[in-house]
């Protein structure tokens, strides 16, 4: 159980300057694109993607207040659908004899706050959560993990848990895990 503690400790005593460094950016820009399960049906709605979706998103964050390791922000993001395997001109059965549909359109703004931990000087990690705008009324909790590879880029992983309130049909939920480029 101490393991952890002192594997820390040994780091901040060999990478001294790397801790001293360690800041979260003041501002920072993701572009991720991935896939994400959801429910196969709503009810009686049975989805042609089955039980998961495309995803792609943009996302900036804004630090609030001075330089730090641990620091809030102020995250927005507009959320594209990507669904070219989930048109059907043709009734394609579901299990219950009707037709299955499109999952509700996951493109759309939303705005929420967080924290960024700036673990290392090429590290960051970051949780959020928030509130959008979907095909209903929308509310996610995310967290990413971002390592810099160039001097103002990185790559980044982010997981987002979406509960989307579509106003026809009921609650569901998407939770897509996407990869991508991060500007800072």
């Amino acid at each position: 159980m101490r393991r952890p503690f002192v594997l820390a400790a040994l780091l901040a005593a060999v990478l001294p300057s790397a801790l001293a460094a360690q800041t979260v950016p003041l501002v920072t820009v993701d572009l991720t694109a991935g896939r994400g399960a959801h429910r196969e049906s709503v009810g009686e709605r049975w989805f042609l993607s089955g039980a998961s979706s495309r995803a792609a998103q943009a996302t900036l964050a804004v630090r609030l207040g001075g330089r730090g390791r641990v620091r809030p922000v102020a995250v927005l993001d507009y959320s594209f659908d990507v669904r070219p395997d989930d048109v059907s001109l043709l009734c394609v059965e579901a299990p219950n004899g009707s037709c299955r549909v499109s999952f509700p359109s996951t493109t759309g703004f939303g705005a929420g706050l967080g924290v960024r931990v700036a673990v290392t000087d090429r590290l960051l990690g970051g949780v959020s959560a928030g509130v959008g705008r979907y095909d209903g009324p929308t509310r996610f909790v995310g967290a990413d993990l971002s390592a810099r590879v160039l001097r103002r880029v990185g790559v980044v992983a982010a997981l987002r848990h979406v509960v989307i309130d579509d106003p026809a049909w009921a609650r569901t939920w998407f939770r897509p895990l996407t990869v991508g480029v991060r500007v800072q």
